[in-house]
C-alpha cells in the first residue's frame, strides 16, 4: 500500500526505567525521520517513580504520549495498548533499555514504502552481554563477504535456519500497522519467547525485509554510563519469572500452526521450532520442571542447534536419571555466576 508521508509509531513499554529511560527517549526523539512520529510509551505498573518521569517529560514534548497499565501484565500486553493507541502507518518496537542507531526510523521506513509486499522489514543487530563482549545477528554478517544490498526474503524461515538462530529482534524491526491492526497482538499469556512468536506469526501474512546494517542495539545488562548494572541476585530476579512462564513448544507453536499453511510443515520450519524449543527447554530446567523438559528435548532433538547446552544434555538424554543429572549441573551454573 502506497502512503503520503506515512507517521511512524514507536511503542516502548516501560517497567522501572527511571536510571535509563530519559537518555534512551533522547535517543529516540533525535533520530530522523522523513515524515510525523510518535513515540507510544506504555508503563508496566512500575514501582518506581518511572511514570512521573514519563509523565513530566510528555508534558514538554508533544511527539511522547504515555499510557498506563493498572497491573502488571507484561511486555506483550504493553506492546498491544500500544498497538491499540497508535496512529502510525508503520510501527516500531523497542524496548526501554535498548536503543537505535542513527538513521533506523528513515531506512527501515522508506523499505517499507520501497516493497508494497513487504509487511515487516529488520536490520542488524547488536547484542552487548554483561561480560561486555557483543554478539552480531543475523549471522550473515560476520562472513568475510558479508551482504550489503537490503533484500526481500522470499522465505523468512529457510533464512532463519541459514543464520543458526533468530535474525531479528523487538527493536530491529519496522510492521506495517494495518497488518498488526488485522492479525491481532502478541500472546500475553506469554512471557519469554512471546516477541520471537509474534514475528513468526507476521512472516505468515507477507514477506519480510533485511536490512544488513547494524542500526539497532540491545543494552539491557548494562545502564546509560555502560556499567554492569544487573547483579547475581537482580540477574535471577529478572530472568525467574520468565523461566517460570515457559510452556513445552507445542503450546508456544499453537497459534502458528492453527493457521494450517503449507510452510509450518516444511523443514526451515521446523528447525525455527528447535531453536525456539532449546530456549524453552532450558528456561524449563531452570524452573524445575526436568521431566516436561525432558520430553520436548527427545521429541524436537533432531531439530535442536548445536549450541552447547544441547550438545551437554544430548548424551544425558539416554536415561532420564542422567538428564537429571544434567539438568542439576545447569541450574547450579546459573545461580553460581
Amino acid at each position: 500500500m502506497p502512503y503520503n508521508n506515512p507517521k511512524i509509531s514507536v511503542i516502548i513499554p516501560v517497567y522501572n526505567a527511571s536510571e535509563f529511560i530519559e537518555e534512551r527517549i533522547s535517543r529516540v526523539l533525535s533520530q530522523e525521520v522523513p515524515s510525523e512520529f510518535e513515540v507510544i510509551l506504555v508503563d508496566d505498573c512500575s514501582t518506581d517513580n518511572s511514570l512521573q518521569l514519563l509523565s513530566r517529560l510528555a508534558e514538554n514534548e508533544k511527539r511522547l504520549r504515555v499510557f498506563h497499565q493498572e497491573k502488571n501484565q507484561g511486555p506483550a500486553a504493553a506492546r498491544n495498548r500500544g498497538i491499540e493507541e497508535s496512529k502510525g502507518d508503520f510501527i516500531a518496537f523497542l524496548d526501554a533499555d535498548d536503543y537505535w542507531k542513527p538513521g533506523f526510523l528513515v531506512k527501515t521506513s522508506a523499505f517499507l514504502e520501497a516493497h508494497s509486499d513487504v509487511v515487516c522489514v529488520f536490520t542488524g543487530q547488536e547484542h552487548k552481554t554483561l561480560s561486555y563482549a557483543s554478539s552480531i545477528a543475523p549471522k550473515c554478517l560476520l562472513r568475510d563477504n558479508p551482504p550489503t544490498e537490503s533484500l526481500v526474503l522470499e522465505d523468512f524461515f529457510a533464512f532463519w535456519h541459514e543464520q543458526g538462530g533468530s535474525p531479528l529482534c523487538s527493536g530491529s524491526l519496522m510492521v506495517r500497522a494495518d497488518l498488526l491492526r488485522r492479525i491481532g497482538g502478541q500472546r500475553e499469556d506469554f512471557r519469554i519467547c512471546e516477541d520471537l512468536e509474534y514475528w513468526c506469526y507476521i512472516a505468515l501474512y507477507g514477506k519480510m525485509g533485511f536490512i544488513p546494517e547494524i542500526l539497532f542495539v540491545s543494552d539491557g545488562a548494562r545502564g546509560a554510563d555502560g556499567r554492569v548494572k544487573l547483579t547475581r541476585k537482580q540477574r535471577l530476579a529478572r530472568y525467574c519469572p520468565r523461566w517460570k512462564n515457559a510452556m513445552p513448544i507445542q503450546n508456544w507453536a499453537s497459534r502458528l500452526t492453527a493457521t494450517g499453511l503449507p510452510i509450518i510443515s516444511g523443514s526451515s520450519f521446523k528447525f525455527v521450532l528447535g531453536s525456539i524449543a532449546s530456549i524453552l527447554i532450558y528456561s524449563m530446567i531452570q524452573d524445575g520442571r526436568w521431566s516436561i523438559a525432558y520430553g520436548d528435548f527427545k521429541d524436537y532433538r533432531r531439530w535442536l542447534p548445536q549450541n552447547a547446552v544441547c550438545r551437554l544434555l544430548a548424551p544425558l538424554s539416554i536415561w532420564y536419571p542422567f538428564w537429571c543429572l544434567g539438568c542439576l549441573m545447569l541450574f547450579l551454573r546459573e545461580r553460581l555466576k
